[in-house]
């Protein structure tokens, strides 16, 4: 009985040995999942700890594509159920830039840093800039699910937030390549509209960076940043 015993205890010990090892990897899990999430709020992609010399972003122009995607009728709806055209509101803010991220207000990953990043820059573009996130989710982002998103990341009034039909989102997103099928493979892209070009930015710059590049860009097009009017 006490051999019995004794082997009882030792199987008991590889039991909670087991346990506690699964304990430590989830654990680890949760603690890299942390560090992930705070390398992409400050613009640093995780890989970048692996290969410093790799971008964090990419830029280039697209070309043929401005009049095609931006000149159509595609009827939005602003965070104050207040509807607009497109077309109509890219070319109100023809003489300043235009700042375009899409976006869906339930995404936990992606999102929140390119809208932290869009949050990050709004101050220095205040009568600048405007800065405009579209729902790639409109069927859930409603107006007032838009108002509690622009609200929790401390959106001034240039910065303004929009839903619409699914199909005329689905298009928009289809002609500046930017469509996926599951929403949850959305990727970090920010257009930048100056002038009558389109510039797509793929990655998650530093606030200092994409500052930065809006100044190349306003000076390659000879656009000011100057309030209209």
């Amino acid at each position: 009985m006490y051999r019995w015993k004794i082997v009882g205890q030792r199987d008991l010990c590889a039991v909670y040995a087991v346990k506690n090892s699964l304990a430590k990897q989830r654990l680890l899990s949760v603690l890299f999942s942390g560090l992930f999430l705070i390398l992409a709020v400050l613009g640093i992609e995780p890989s970048d700890a692996v290969e410093p010399n790799k971008p964090r972003y990419q830029i280039r122009e697209i070309q043929n594509t401005l009049d095609e995607a931006f000149t159509q009728k595609v009827s939005l709806i602003d965070a104050n159920g207040g509807a607009v055209q497109l077309s109509d509101l890219v070319a109100e803010h023809r003489q300043q830039p235009v700042i375009m991220q899409f976006i869906f207000t339930s995404c936990a990953n992606v999102c929140p840093v390119m809208s932290t990043l869009l949050r990050a820059v709004q101050k220095d573009l205040v009568g600048k800039a405007q800065l405009i996130s579209i729902s790639i989710d409109p069927e859930f982002d409603d107006s007032n699910k838009l108002q509690d998103y622009a609200k929790k990341f401390d959106a001034q009034p240039h910065w303004r937030f929009f839903t619409g039909e699914l199909n005329d989102i689905i298009r928009l997103q289809k002609q500046i390549d930017v469509y996926q099928q599951n929403k949850m493979r959305h990727q970090p892209v920010t257009f930048f509209l100056l002038n009558q070009r389109l510039f797509r930015l793929d990655g998650l710059p530093s606030k200092e960076d994409t500052l930065a590049e809006l100044d190349k860009m306003l000076e390659e097009t000879q656009l000011s940043v100057s309030s209209p009017g």
